[in-house]
């Protein structure tokens, strides 16, 4: 009997649909191989005990129904022990094991101006910045690491060269081995960018690839679907950006705006020529909003006003750094 008709056997078994003869097939290979040694299919601890109480309860259910029928009950206990360890010894590397321990999903979610760190199960740190969200498994499963995400966060990726992390961004996405870098890939922006710190990254669409190292970045355009690599010196600034301080070097006013926006959930708009400035400046972890503002607006000659939850920028210039 080779593997994939064990397989079908102890699937079968366990849904209540093997026939006498499958199960005699099932008791003739063990006395072939019951010299073999049981293995744990399951890593973890709790996912073992799991295993053996799903499995219990099913045969114990059988036992029951079957107990005044054709079969003796000392019979089915002794099949119960035979279809454990083929169960335990095979699982691993068959559906069964998928169908008793499922991945389950989880979902992280941050409004705007809320920020949260989640750790993921193979340890790495996700520190997600507002209007984020992230979905993971409950644990990680097979050759690969793989998530899915959109918004902005840091990400500290755990080490594991025999486990690539992928992380799926629309279109895109993101590999590595064990790195750290900033991923900003909200739904409303124009581009997706990721900016790397540490280690080696390759972002990818169904088209290209393209590989960054430390203090280089990938910026992918949504409307025309290409990835540039640039360098970036300032990477490090990502890391800064994660704990609340903001470094801005001759940046598009419109990103400034963007930051506010998703940090600390702001209504801006912008009129006049300030929209089309590069903005030099630093925000600070724990400054307010206003203050803030207020200084943008004296650098930029440009007024600030409020109507309701509404900031109004109008006016102002450009200033040389």
């Amino acid at each position: 009997m080779d593997e994939d008709q064990l397989h079908q056997l102890i699937s079968k078994y366990l849904n209540g649909t093997a026939t006498a003869q499958e199960r005699e097939q099932v008791l003739a290979w063990y006395r072939e191989h019951n010299e073999q040694t049981v293995e744990w299919p399951a890593e973890q601890v709790d996912e073992r005990q799991e295993i053996k109480n799903r499995v219990f309860a099913h045969l114990q259910q059988h036992i029951q129904q079957e107990q005044e029928g054709s079969y003796h009950l000392g019979r089915w206990l002794a099949a119960a022990s035979i279809l454990l360890i083929c169960t335990f010894t095979y699982l691993y590397k068959t559906k069964i094991y998928y169908w008793l321990i499922p991945v389950k999903q989880q979902y992280a979610v941050t409004q705007y101006g809320e920020h949260k760190i989640i750790t993921l199960p193979d340890s790495s740190k996700v520190l997600l910045a507002g209007g984020s969200r992230l979905q993971y498994p409950n644990h990680f499963r097979g050759n690969t690491r793989e998530i899915s995400f959109s918004g902005e966060a840091f990400f500290n990726v755990t080490k594991d060269k025999k486990h690539p992390f992928i992380i799926h961004t629309g279109t895109v996405s993101t590999k590595v081995l064990g790195t750290t870098f900033d991923l900003t890939a909200y739904k409303e922006q124009q581009a997706i960018t990721v900016t790397l710190l540490t280690g080696k990254v390759a972002f990818s669409d169904s088209r290209n690839t393209v590989t960054i190292l430390p203090n280089q970045r990938a910026v992918y355009v949504k409307q025309t679907g290409r990835i540039a690599k640039e360098d970036y010196p300032d990477a490090q600034k990502m890391l800064a950006r994660s704990n609340g301080n903001y470094e801005y070097d001759s940046v598009p006013v419109s990103e400034v705006i963007n930051d506010l926006r998703h940090n600390y959930n702001l209504n801006i708009v912008v009129n006049g020529d300030a929209g089309n400035c590069q903005f030099y400046g630093r925000l600070k972890a724990g400054e307010s909003s206003d203050t803030f503002l207020k200084k943008m607006c004296m650098i930029m000659n440009a007024t600030l006003d409020k109507k309701g939850n509404t900031y109004i920028i109008s006016g102002g210039g450009c200033m040389d750094k």
